[in-house]
């Protein structure tokens, strides 16, 4: 089981090496990389192109040294994401070698909708998808992003009060409605974007604030996004803000979700219900008043967070990434008048729109490298 496994942690070495070289590297360059030994990299090489995880390009030759045949990881190898969102569904395939494959969107109001419904219209789609990829591509898996509290085990929506879902086992009814393809797999869709944004990061802690059906959030130390005892650390929209105040889906009253959520400011800014997540931020920034508001709502109910957890950074996400210059001088108002921070850096994320369903089918990449064993049938 020990050599299994070193073979495993080496081979992993390897792609990962070739995945970094984006088509530039040869294996003496991997072997460079990785320090392996080259017949240990020329070995396991073959057996990534004997699964079809990587591919040989054209021998090129540099100078009047020896022809350099490049590997690059192969792009029929996908990991599908896919986005439950309050008016869209989305589906994302990316391959190994990081190339978009696959990007489809449908408008549809899933809160107006049953789960069964939503999983038989996001079956539809992913079939739709999976038609145009091309022959040979395999799946990894298929991750699914929800506004919603998920279980332990990846599989039910324990909670989800913007699409009036709970206790749902989402997973099993996209199963049953004809997806049968891949294991499913659910995600947070702010914990994803965290995670993502994270990687874009790395080493920094910060507090993450997303914008999207609902407020999503999550706490980055030292790069890591904490999960917390039951997987739920971060949730800032439902922190408190007004005591006794508007009820928010959750059942509670007083979240900040209920004032600065997308139903919500929807309303605030007297924006018909056609208004959608992607053009909610451009609505709202054209008015400073409400947009001033929003900003001290949100120091306000974050402030004690960074008292508590003695961070120093804030990095908005979501629909809040394009309002963050409208929203700067009150929050950073806000959150000074109330934490023990002497100044808190307030940035938009480094991608504020996507991120959810591009996590999804990053998520599902890393089954690969989570199962390569299986992958490349190591046995004993």
């Amino acid at each position: 089981m020990r050599v299994q496994r070193l073979r495993e942690i080496n081979t992993l070495a390897v792609l990962e090496s070739i995945i970094a070289g984006r088509g530039e590297s040869s294996r003496a360059d991997v072997a460079t990389a990785t320090k392996l030994t080259r017949p240990t990299v020329s070995a396991l090489v073959e057996g990534l192109l004997a699964a079809g995880l990587v591919e040989e390009r054209e021998s090129v030759r540099a100078g009047t040294g020896r022809p350099k045949t490049p590997l690059v990881a192969s792009s029929k190898v996908v990991g599908l994401g896919a986005e439950v969102a309050a008016d869209h569904l989305r589906v994302l395939g990316l391959g190994l070698d990081g190339s978009t494959v696959i990007d489809e969107a449908r408008h549809t109001e899933v809160a107006l909708r049953s789960p069964e419904q939503t999983a038989l219209q996001l079956a539809e789609l992913l079939r739709s998808c999976r038609e145009r990829l091309p022959q040979g591509t395999r799946i990894s898996a298929l991750t699914v992003s929800l506004p919603a509290r998920i279980s332990g085990d990846g599989t039910c929506v324990a909670s989800g009060p913007n699409i009036g879902w709970r206790d749902v086992p989402f997973s099993k009814l996209v199963t049953d409605a004809g997806w049968s393809e891949t294991p499913v797999f659910l995600a947070n869709d702010a914990n994803l974007a965290a995670h993502h944004e994270a990687d874009a990061r790395p080493g920094e802690s910060f507090l993450f604030l997303h914008g999207e059906t609902g407020i999503g959030g999550a706490i980055v130390v030292d790069g890591t996004p904490l999960p917390g005892t039951h997987g739920w650390a971060g949730e800032l929209g439902h922190l408190p803000l007004v005591p006794g105040g508007a009820r928010c889906g959750c059942g509670l009253e007083g979240c900040l979700e209920a004032y600065v959520g997308f139903h919500a400011l929807r309303k605030r800014a007297g924006l018909p219900d056609s208004t959608c997540l992607d053009t909610i931020a451009g609505r709202l920034s054209a008015n400073q008043e409400l947009t001033d508001q929003i900003g001290h709502e949100i120091g306000t109910a974050l402030a004690g967070a960074f008292t508590l957890l003695d961070i120093d950074s804030l990095v908005l996400s979501g629909y809040f990434a394009p309002l963050a210059p409208a929203l700067h001088k009150t929050l950073s108002q806000a959150l000074s008048a109330h934490s023990f921070a002497e100044q808190i850096h307030i940035s938009p994320a480094a991608q504020s729109r996507g991120v959810e369903v591009l996590g999804a089918a990053q998520a599902s990449l890393q089954r690969v490298r989570a199962d390569i064993g299986d992958w490349l049938s190591i046995k004993d």
